[in-house]
């Protein structure tokens, strides 16, 4: 006896040609989703110059490292310190100064030593650092943050001799455009 042919309808066969065909575009969608790409991101950038100086017979000169200045004839000492835009980018500005006593090796704090007069019109203390109220434009230098270091040594000063005391100035910035209004509600400084 011969078998009987079975006869497949063609809408079957229509059905599962559509069926591999749309099974194939959700294979085809899934592949192309997961394609890596590479992102470019251009940030602006910023440069800045801390100007530090003192005034000596009358003019005014660079403190440079390594700068040497004798105070057992004097409890206060000329340091004028100011911050230069010097990028195409306005920026906000902000610094912070910490004295130290250093003598036979050991560097202790000596922020308890010292006043500075600070310039409160311009700059505004919060957080550790005085940020300077406006932006800072190109080419443009702020006001001087201070201009006199004095130094309170108490009845014995001797105990300070042969030791140093060094300045160090932390001047940071961020740029101003994108950012918000004032330095002390900006975005971006470098966490400590």
């Amino acid at each position: 006896m011969s078998k009987a042919k079975r006869r497949i309808p063609i809408s079957r066969v229509i059905a599962a040609l559509i069926l591999c065909l749309i099974l194939a575009g959700a294979v085809y969608a899934a592949i192309m989703r997961s394609t890596k790409t590479d992102n470019i991101i251009t940030f602006g950038s910023i440069k800045m110059r801390l100007i530090e100086t003192t005034i000596k017979d009358g003019a005014e000169t660079d403190v440079a490292d390594g700068f040497d200045e004798n105070i057992t004839s004097s409890t206060s000492v000329s340091r004028n310190v100011r911050v230069q835009n010097i990028h195409n980018h306005p920026i906000y500005v902000r610094l912070k100064l910490d004295m130290t006593f250093r003598k036979d090796g050991q560097d202790d704090s000596a922020d308890h030593l010292v006043n500075y007069d600070y310039n409160e019109t311009d700059f505004t203390y919060q957080d550790g650092y005085w940020y300077y109220n406006s932006v800072l434009a190109p080419d443009e230098v702020t006001p001087n943050l201070i201009t006199t270091i004095s130094f309170n040594l108490g009845l014995t000063p001797n105990q300070f001799k042969g030791g140093t005391f060094n300045l160090k100035i932390d001047a940071q910035a961020v740029q101003s455009e994108h950012n918000a209004e004032t330095a002390l509600e900006s975005v971006g400084w470098p966490q400590n």
